[in-house]
């Protein structure tokens, strides 16, 4: 709701003049001062309030603003489209009386000219008293033009319809500098622990009895496809449109396969909000109405469990648990101040349940399709633990780029950019998680990872491609090469009649004698081979500075934390896979050389306690979808 001051108001009244169709040119301040007003929405009745003495019925003090007055900026006969003034602005006593009976809720409208010559009060006031959020024959507002809609809804409706006829929020600076605030993941404690336990606890009571139910059903269901597959196959001759439609009907079929409840993950259902609360104050009505449905996900059928929550008796409880999470995280806040949920844009509110998140091959990554613009991890461990690893202002991968500028709203795009703003990393951060906390981000601001307890590693055939790669160890590879083959033990007669000259001997360049025997120590591992596990401890005891171990196993260590995995649906190249560099290759001065949280904590003997039990936690995916 854009506020006004006094003076506003009353500069606003002043530039407004009546019609000069209207033979009326009385004030509208005596008309509007005297007037008790009752808005009533279609089948609800929202309050009673007066303004001042008086009993005219406010339909009937619209009837006269319509006859008597029709408004328009003065010297404006054919406004631009762009030129938008809020109906506050119009007639602030008007539009205060009209919030006021609806319980403080805002109820002003964007009122574009759009070459219209005047804006017509009545259609004002009757589009605030039906719950329309936008005069559409008046003209539609630009995204960077908006101004707060009434807030209430048609009898019976959901509240988290509210957004529908009342979230259209004037988006300012103030949600770029909020974004940026929540881009660096935020770890606290969940919004009501005892609620998710309980959650948890119905959800896995009811795992066995359905998985085992289903297996049944799902076993015979396969076999009658097999069956009609191997039918098909046995045919002898077979066109290729005959081919594509039994693939395409195979895959109908498995994909009417009941899921598999005995899975890691499983796909819990999505809530729908159509429009944002105007007022933190009706945050409860939003979560008192919202309802968990199934929209299209990112899981497959399989994992598809949108009846486990109803089974299980928890719909409601993930509704709330989800909500509050978003609401405590100041997502909802986010969307509040953004203003891009409306006629739109709506947000699709995915909720995943990880029964058990595997910690094997920890790597960099995005949860996104191309649409996700929060993440929230609720975790329901009883004990401390590591959370996520990650990285803020990763560098950018331009398909991808390409792909979000099409997929997510531009207030939203604009937002990003503005946290974007920051230095290149120098440093994969991680996080240290209370029981039951929860960790929100921004997913298009960072790449995360499940965390790997202790150091990354580098192969021998690693370490030799740095030394002879590297600037700083490139020039002495050769040399160093050379004096690792003269210094080997003879072999044969030959060992009797001489013996090899050393390492630091056959070293010819003139560097330190610590520094010789460093190469000595890396030729040695590299002659080695093999697929050992180096850590950073072998390469600090054998003369590595700490920047230059950083170097190795970012430019040549393990995959999962020198590159990152963003799906490829999520790029515009879609048929393209595999994992991306976290900078172009070859080009090292953009590949930033990253030290590690976790790594040094190991080497301080501070690590956290690996999980006792399974990586357990609800995954939401706050998603922006166009309707």
């Amino acid at each position: 709701m854009l506020d006004h001051s006094q003076a506003e108001h009353s500069n606003a009244m002043s530039a407004v003049r009546p019609d000069s169709r209207e033979s009326h040119h009385e004030s509208l301040e005596p008309q509007l001062g005297a007037i008790p007003v009752s808005a009533v929405s279609p089948g609800r009745r929202l309050g009673r309030s007066t303004v001042a003495d008086g009993a005219a019925d406010p339909q009937d003090r619209l009837r006269y603003l319509r006859r008597s007055h029709s408004y328009r900026l003065p010297g404006e006969e054919r406004a631009e489209s762009s030129d938008y003034r809020t109906a506050e602005r119009l007639d602030p006593p008007l539009v205060a009386a009209l919030r006021r009976s609806n319980g403080g809720h805002a109820v002003s409208l964007d009122v574009g000219f759009s070459g219209r010559p005047a804006v017509d009060v009545w259609a004002l006031g009757t589009a605030v008293a039906a719950g329309r959020s936008r005069l559409s024959a008046i003209g539609p507002a630009q995204s960077q033009d908006l101004a707060v809609s009434r807030d209430g809804g048609a009898a019976g409706s959901s509240p988290t319809r509210l957004g529908q006829v009342g979230s259209i929020i004037r988006r300012t600076e103030e949600s770029a500098t909020l974004l940026k605030e929540l881009a660096e993941p935020k770890v606290f404690q969940g919004p009501d622990v005892e609620l998710q336990k309980s959650i948890v606890q119905k959800l896995e009571q009811a795992i066995p009895d359905l998985h085992k139910e289903t297996t049944i059903k799902r076993d015979q269901m396969e076999e009658e496809i097999g069956e009609w597959d191997m039918e098909f196959n046995h045919r002898k001759q077979k066109t290729n449109t005959e081919f594509l439609e039994h693939q395409t009907e195979k895959a109908k079929r498995r994909a009417a396969l009941p899921p598999i409840y005995d899975s890691p993950l499983l796909y819990l259902g999505s809530i729908e909000l159509t429009g944002i609360p105007a007022s933190d104050e009706d945050d409860e009505d939003m979560i008192a109405g919202a309802t968990l449905v199934e929209t299209n996900n990112a899981l497959g059928p399989n994992d598809n469990a949108i009846d486990l929550s109803r089974i299980a008796g928890v719909e409601q409880e993930v509704v709330e648990n989800t909500l509050r999470t978003m609401i405590k995280a100041q997502q909802i806040e986010y969307l509040r101040k953004s203003g891009f949920v409306g006629d739109e844009w709506k947000i699709i509110v995915e909720v995943h349940y990880y029964r058990n998140r595997s910690v094997s091959s920890p790597n960099l990554h995005k949860d996104t399709l191309g649409q996700t613009l929060f993440v929230n991890l609720n975790y329901t461990n009883e004990e401390e633990t590591a959370g996520p690893e990650f990285m803020v202002n990763p560098p950018l991968v331009q398909t991808h780029e390409d792909k979000i500028e099409q997929n997510l709203p531009g207030a939203f795009m604009d937002d990003l950019k503005q946290t974007r703003d920051g230095e290149s990393p120098t440093e994969i951060r991680t996080t240290t998680l209370a029981p039951h906390s929860v960790v929100s981000f921004v997913d298009e601001a960072i790449h995360h990872a499940t965390p790997l307890i202790g150091h990354r590693s580098v192969e021998p055939a690693g370490l030799e491609r740095f030394l002879s790669s590297e600037p700083g160890f490139m020039e002495l590879f050769a040399q160093a090469e050379d004096a690792y083959k003269k210094s080997r033990p003879t072999t044969g007669l030959w060992s009797f009649i001489s013996s090899s000259p050393s390492f630091v001997d056959s070293f010819a360049v003139e560097v330190p004698t610590t520094l010789k025997t460093s190469w000595e120590a890396w030729m040695e591992i590299c002659a080695r081979g093999g697929n050992a596990k180096l850590q950073r401890p072998v390469f600090l005891e054998s003369g590595m500075t700490g920047e230059q171990v950083d170097r190795l196993m970012t430019e040549y260590g393990e995959d999962g934390f020198n590159s990152v995995n963003i799906p490829s649906r999520a790029r515009t190249n879609e048929k393209s896979g595999g994992r991306i560099p976290l900078a172009p290759e070859g080009d090292k001065t953009r590949r930033p050389a990253l030290k590690r949280e976790m790594s040094q904590r190991a080497l301080d003997n501070n690590l956290p306690q690996v999980d006792l039990g399974p990586r357990r936690f609800f995954r939401t995916w706050v998603r922006a979808v166009r309707k």
